[in-house]
């Protein structure tokens, strides 16, 4: 018998492995140099874009600058920054609904991080 949450796992292996692949980006794993960054403390960065782990930037980061693939590995509520110029991230979700483009400047103080798959930033 399979369980829902295994039905869940492969259905969102499959929806990951559908999600466009970013030139020259780096696979979608978080590295340790992406986490807690000095570039995400209090908002992210000029160039970067930057997710927490809580609510209104607080809580664990991750961060990327310029193109990349970031995985969400939080299953709570959090929040983002885009403080990147010049691209538009993708927040892809695992329900698969559509996609959101984040413009420059989007900053959200509250995300549900459960229906969130990926973010990529170009």
């Amino acid at each position: 018998m399979i369980t829902k949450r295994f039905a869940v796992s492969v259905s969102i292996a499959a929806m990951l492995m559908s999600l466009p692949a970013v030139a020259g980006a780096a696979p979608a794993r978080i590295e340790p140099s992406m986490v807690n960054l000095p570039q995400c403390q209090g908002g992210a960065a000029p160039g970067w874009f930057c997710a927490y782990s809580g609510p209104n930037l607080t809580g664990d980061d991750i961060g990327v600058y310029g193109c990349g693939n970031l995985p969400i590995p939080w299953l709570s509520a959090g929040s983002f920054d885009n403080n990147m110029l010049g691209t538009r991230p993708v927040i892809y979700f695992v329900d698969g609904r559509p996609p959101w483009r984040l413009p420059a400047g989007e900053q959200r103080g509250n995300i549900d991080w459960a229906a969130v798959a990926m973010i990529t930033t170009c």
